[in-house]
């Protein structure tokens, strides 16, 4: 679990943590104490300006938090504290969520708060920002919906028993409740694409971000950012993976039993047509799993088992395919042999 966005994230913001809720450093938020200039000349003593110390042309500092400690910046710092403080806390609960996601402890909505309070401030620093802070602005306010998507990621994966679900599942096939089966494995599916859809959108915002603003305020690194939303991307898009490749063989297998019916019932056309079905499901579910790289711990039991299940049933579905052949030319001896070895296979599926 350890390509859990949400862990890398948190890492770099925990860093950053403690800076941005102190005074921010040379180029970062805010200037001195004595209101002196900030770039690299010094005033004269009738009070001429020295260097320009990378200022923009209207006045504001050219890392876009404002040179003169005035308002705007404050409002800045204050945000860049909250934002970092969030991002402190999710990292504490990194080892929590690799080892077991359900036992993660986390106030949500005291979470949300402090992001949409370190918002409020970027909104208040936004009526007075020059340009060049207003840019600054809009990389913070970027990073704190990366943030806010990290958070109700990690309160899905803590609220949510991914694997409890999948178990739940294989419980219900072993009992022979396909209908059930397979709406536990939508209910997981569903809840997995809500996962996908917070991913997705801190990947979106991280596109809005520009690095050099959020170094000069001390907030997280764009660059250090961008590898934890791909790992993240990778586990979601495997939990997607798994369960819409569990879905396939479970319609495949309700076509399977459509075309054993069919053939006791020498019913050979209607047996042939679900026998077709049958096997395009089991290569769509192939596809997932086999599409699944870097398996992540919480789903690589259930991985290893799909997998293995659908190896079965595609072997199944070979043999009953042969034996429609026999039975179609009367060759009684092979459409039993052939009938015989797909229910063997069937037999290793639940084994699997």
């Amino acid at each position: 679990m350890h390509r859990r966005v949400f862990i890398r994230t948190a890492a770099v913001a925990g860093t950053a943590a403690v800076a941005g809720c102190s005074e921010a450093p040379a180029g970062g938020v805010g200037g001195s104490d004595d209101g002196g200039n900030d770039g690299g000349g010094s005033s004269d003593d009738d009070g001429g300006s020295g260097g320009d110390g990378g200022r923009s042309d209207d006045g504001g500092s050219g890392d876009g938090s404002g040179s003169d400690g005035g308002e705007t910046a404050e409002h800045i710092r204050a945000a860049v504290g909250m934002l970092n403080r969030v991002g402190y806390r999710l990292s504490e609960l990194q080892s929590q969520v690799e080892e077991e996601p359900t036992a993660v402890e986390l106030d949500t909505e005291e979470t949300l708060a402090a992001i949409d309070s370190g918002r409020s401030d970027l909104d208040a620093a936004a009526e007075g920002a020059n340009s060049d802070q207003q840019a600054t602005i809009e990389s913070l306010r970027a990073l704190a919906t990366v943030l806010e998507s990290m958070t109700r990621l990690v309160d899905l994966l803590a609220t949510v028993d991914i694997d409890g679900r999948l178990s739940s599942v294989q419980t219900a096939v072993e009992n022979g409740d396909y209908d059930e089966a397979l709406a536990r494995v939508r209910e997981a599916e569903s809840l997995a694409a809500e996962a996908d859809g917070h991913v997705t959108t801190a990947e979106e915002a991280s596109d809005a971000i520009d690095p050099d603003r959020l170094a000069a305020v001390d907030a997280v690194s764009y660059d250090e950012l961008e590898p934890s939303l791909n790992a993240a991307i990778r586990l979601v898009d495997g939990l997607l993976a798994m369960t819409r490749g569990y879905e396939a063989i479970l319609l495949g297998r309700d076509d399977l039993a459509t075309a054993q019916d069919a053939l006791d019932n020498r019913e050979y056309d209607t047996a042939e047509t679900a026998l077709a079905d049958a096997e395009e499901q089991f290569v769509t579910a192939d596809e997932y799993f086999d599409g699944i790289e870097d398996v992540p711990s919480s789903i690589a039991t259930h991985l290893e088992r799909s997998r293995c299940q659908s190896e079965h049933l595609v072997a199944a579905t070979e043999h009953f395919q042969r034996a429609l052949a026999a039975a179609r030319n009367e060759d009684v001896s092979t459409a039993r042999e052939q009938r015989d070895a797909a229910r063997e296979d069937l037999r290793r599926v639940d084994e699997c």
